[in-house]
């Protein structure tokens, strides 16, 4: 009898699973801050990407100006 229910819990967990990793669920829960459209995604990756490499860039280069005057 567990042979026989086996796919049929299966294919309910993983429909059970689906509806709680949706990106709307997710924003509506505040794990991301957004959903965002498949088409611009990787325009909106980049440009997150290149802000975060600039401000590493910018903190390195105010620490090593600073040298030991810096406290953090």
């Amino acid at each position: 009898r567990e042979r026989q229910l086996l796919p049929v819990y299966t294919q309910i967990a993983t429909k059970f699973a689906e509806l709680h990793d949706t990106s709307f669920r997710m924003a509506a829960k505040g794990v991301v801050r957004e959903v965002l459209d498949w088409g611009n995604s990787r325009a909106v990756f980049y440009r997150r990407l290149h802000r975060r490499i600039g401000e590493q860039t910018l903190i390195n280069i105010v620490r090593d100006a600073a040298g030991d005057q810096l406290s953090h």
